[in-house]
């Protein structure tokens, strides 16, 4: 497990100074809100902790298509066969999308954006993916993967939604702590997983007709 350059001696926390655009004072808060999960959070040094955000992370790297696949396992041959064949579409137009916006902003990933900062000490951050990420960081796939499935399930099994969108945010949080992500890239990833969950999910509906769009 690689753990970065150690362990936080403090948040970088960026501050307001007349003639700093919006896009900057946003993007200070977006790395003070990493820092603070991060490395103020995962500078308590938890392992358990440590262990259920690599779990979570895991989660989102498409075992929780299987999870998504499981919740509708029960319905009709005719409506589950229609479930498998809108999320495979849905995941087909998502991947590229993502992909493309992925490569069209460009952002660093957390480790290289502070690697300067942190070989001067400057600033500490932990990352501990067994693996590096080596893609652009927004949005967040894992997020974005989670959240279209979850709440694809949570809208044909509506008393699931909560439980499904609370899992979905989980894995988000578990992409910052782990130190692969910025908040906003997982929120980013989440919004778009959120809307492509719904229009799959109209998708069904169409064609599943009148009293399609939910189970039991």
């Amino acid at each position: 497990v690689n753990r970065g350059f150690g362990y936080p001696a403090g948040v970088y926390m960026g501050g307001i100074t007349p003639g700093r655009s919006m896009f900057q004072y946003l993007e200070r808060i977006d790395h003070s809100l990493f820092f603070l999960i991060n490395a103020g959070l995962g500078g308590f040094d938890w392992e358990w902790l440590d262990q259920i955000c690599l779990d979570l992370t895991s989660l989102g790297s498409w075992t929780i298509a299987l999870i998504a696949v499981a919740l509708l396992v029960n319905e009709t041959r005719k409506h589950f066969l229609r479930h498998l064949l809108v999320i495979l579409v849905a995941l087909a137009v998502l991947a590229p999308i993502n992909g493309m916006i992925k490569n069209g902003v460009g952002r660093e990933r957390p480790a290289k954006k502070f690697r300067e900062q942190m070989e001067k000490g400057k600033v500490s951050a932990r990352f501990i993916e067994p693996e590096v990420a080596r893609r652009h960081s927004f949005p967040s796939g894992h997020t974005g993967l989670s959240f279209l499935l979850m709440t694809y399930v949570g809208l044909v099994r509506r008393p699931l939604l909560p439980w499904c969108l609370l899992l979905a945010g989980l894995i988000g949080f578990s992409r910052v702590y782990v130190g692969a992500h910025f908040p906003s890239d997982c929120l980013a990833g989440a919004l778009l997983g959120l809307l492509g969950g719904w229009v799959a999910w109209r998708a069904f509906s169409k064609l599943s007709g009148p009293g399609g769009e939910t189970a039991r």
